[in-house]
């Protein structure tokens, strides 16, 4: 139904529903036709408009989010880049924000956290002002530029999954019942997951029934739904076959470097059971990590550590590919091209397209035979979707792509908690917010990472912070007012979960309030942050180069670590002393005052009747000028006396040098 409006007024978007007509028995319906009298012999014949169902229907109102851009075109954008986990998030803001006036069009470029901090700290013009992270960037890629953190959303990753029931014959009558609905419930552990991510089972290096040689796969399950470790948590499935053994033994995992893989071998590493597997140790079914996933050198056969460094991608290791023979059908014969690790299990372009591929059980493997190949490249298509009711696929993605594409996730216990009665945790809005509160700052005080040391119930144990970084110093004004009403928005508006335009899609959990307070800090550190004044300093005195035999140095001066200070220079009351010079991060003093280098003092001597003064031994401060004394000049008048007299011996004399007795003193100046 559609909304008409009059020449002038505003536009209406029209307003769609769902009309559900509940239908009654055909002694009901067919009143008042001429089939009335037939009973159930002819059924219902009556539309569901006539009145008597009609006034029975259930109206289920329809909203959609619009297609066409809010933002208007060929205007100036703010440039923004970071990981996936951010790109649901600021889709939905951006239109909200275009309809604020005296504010830019935002654009959003998802790119890998280590190519979004290169990005942010490059110098070429064009780069974007603002990224989003999960880890700070190096301090020493800012160049001693300060960096504003913002914490902008809170998610998390999952394992998705789609399987549908198939029950085997001896299932009990209950079972055969739900055979094709999905299943609605998996239980995963740090030790499950890596096996789905090392190329472990049979079914990730058994291509086309054809295993490689390897000694350690003859004891390895096919796929998950026939590993005893993954039975033990999830009983049902003792009940059940597999089809697609293939995407039953491995994940379809999001391509790229990112922090999120990062953190998610992090958790696996810390959990025990999961880490004796990956060192080479049997499980107690009997199941071995592919020894190119091996965290020991001695097994590994690449002679690394697998973990060291922590990996940020999730690598296909295992060398093993498949050489079909040769096609002798067509002149003349076609050698097929060889199939590896990922070709038979390819990756995705990121966590939305991993959640797409997980709901429709479609990954476009390129594995299924031609059969009129024109070359060596064009002998394998890709493989059809899944059939329904017996599809069974494992994805990794994000909790917003998952809630997006409508797929199932996994509960996870937590590293560490490897008892009988661990706790499996699904990855909802409270858990995700406890999970938050696990966290504790890493590398960056600013910045919280997760802690899976901490066993803080009902935490789920792979939610991730992602923060907005940005050099404020480096962009101007304008630029940063951009940024900070983004940041501004994001505190605010940004954190009210819905389905409309601007609001928090589901998936994220809204920040607690403490981060919400310091985004709104970070807002306005962009903002207003400028930089700290220089402490201003003199040059060092310049020593003279002082002869072996010269004599003593004249009354009233001191020769102290090769440099010479004299009485005749007095240092102002505004000057800070040696003893009350500021630590280090201390208040920068302000531009009437002047800091004095803080080294050590010696006494010196100073002609009768003037004051006794500690003099700094090194650079002098800076000090207003002041009326000297005539009296004072007689000082540096001898000391230069005596300098050109020990000169002029030496020329007369020609001695040498003798460096062992008085080290000669270098001039310096700064």
């Amino acid at each position: 139904k559609s909304q008409a409006t009059t020449p002038g007024a505003p536009k209406v978007t029209p307003k769609c529903w769902l009309v559900i007509v509940p239908r009654g028995s055909a002694e009901d319906e067919n009143v008042t036709t001429p089939f009335a009298q037939g009973g159930s012999q002819f059924g219902v014949v009556t539309s569901p408009l006539a009145p008597y169902p009609w006034s029975n229907r259930i109206a289920v109102p329809l909203e959609f989010t619009p297609l066409d851009n809010a933002c208007p075109l060929g205007k100036d954008e703010r440039r923004i880049s970071g990981n996936d986990l951010a790109t649901g998030a600021i889709s939905s803001w951006q239109p909200a924000l275009c309809a604020q006036s005296g504010l830019p069009p935002y654009a959003y470029a998802p790119v890998g956290d280590d190519t979004a901090r290169q990005q942010l700290t490059s110098t070429a013009s064009g780069g974007p002002g603002m990224v989003v992270v999960n880890e700070p960037l190096p301090s020493a890629a800012t160049g001693g530029s300060p960096v504003v953190y913002a914490p902008l959303l809170s998610s998390g990753l999952v394992i998705g999954f789609n399987v549908e029931r198939i029950p085997t014959i001896s299932a009990p009558q209950a079972e055969q019942f739900l055979s094709g609905v999905r299943v609605a419930k998996l239980n995963l552990t740090p030790r499950l997951v890596a096996k789905l991510l090392t190329q472990s089972y049979l079914g990730q290096v058994r291509i086309f029934q054809t295993p490689p040689d390897y000694g350690w796969v003859a004891a390895n399950p096919i796929d998950l739904g026939s590993d005893p470790d993954f039975l033990q948590w999830n009983p049902e499935f003792k009940l059940l076959r597999v089809v697609y053994s293939r995407n039953f033994s491995g994940l379809s995992l999001p391509s790229g470097n990112t922090d999120a893989a990062r953190q998610l071998w992090k958790w696996i590493l810390a959990d025990p059971e999961a880490k004796a597997w990956l060192d080479g140790n049997a499980d107690a079914w009997g199941m071995k990590v592919n020894p190119y996933y091996s965290t020991s050198a001695t097994l590994n056969p690449l002679g690394t550590t697998f973990g060291d460094p922590l990996p940020n991608s999730f690598p296909k290791s295992d060398p093993y590919c498949y050489q079909a023979p040769a096609i002798n059908s067509v002149t003349p014969p076609i050698v097929p091209s060889q199939l590896c690790g990922t070709d038979w299990m390819p990756y995705s372009r990121g966590f939305a397209d991993s959640a797409r591929i997980g709901r429709v059980a479609f990954d476009g493997a390129r594995i299924a035979a031609n059969p009129f190949p024109t070359s060596a490249s064009t002998t394998w298509n890709r493989d059809g979707r899944q059939n329904l009711g017996e599809r069974s696929m494992l994805t990794l993605t994000d909790t917003p792509s998952a809630a997006l594409f409508g797929v199932q996730v996994a509960n996870l216990s937590r590293a560490g908690d490897n008892g009988a009665d661990r706790e499996f945790i699904a990855p909802t809005r409270q858990a995700i917010s406890a999970g938050v509160a696990a966290m504790k700052p890493g590398s960056d005080p600013n910045v919280l990472e997760p802690d899976h040391s901490t066993q803080k119930p009902g935490a789920y144990p792979l939610t991730m912070v992602s923060y907005a970084a940005t050099l404020p110093l480096r962009l101007d004004v304008q630029a940063r007012a951009d940024y900070a009403a983004f940041l501004d928005f994001a505190a605010t508006k940004g954190q009210v979960s819905g389905y409309a335009r601007g609001e928090l899609p589901q998936g994220y959990s809204p920040l607690p309030d403490e981060l919400k307070a310091q985004l709104s800090a970070a807002a306005e550190s962009v903002r207003t942050l400028t930089a700290a004044p220089p402490v201003v300093t003199t040059p060092d005195t310049t020593a003279v180069a002082q002869p072996a035999e010269q004599a003593p140095a004249p009354t009233g001066s001191a020769v102290t670590a090769g440099r010479t200070t004299t009485a005749a220079r007095p240092v102002s009351n505004s000057a800070r002393s040696a003893s009350s010079a500021p630590p280090p991060n201390s208040e920068v003093p302000t531009s009437s005052e002047v800091v004095a280098e803080s080294v050590p003092t010696t006494e010196v001597s100073v002609p009768a009747g003037e004051e006794s003064a500690a003099v700094p031994q090194g650079p002098s401060a800076l000090t207003p000028i002041v009326s000297i004394a005539g009296s004072r000049l007689a000082v540096p008048a001898l000391g230069a006396a005596a300098i050109i007299a020990s000169l002029a011996a030496l020329e007369l004399t020609k001695r040498p040098r003798r460096r062992a007795a008085s080290p000669l003193i270098e001039v310096e100046s700064k």
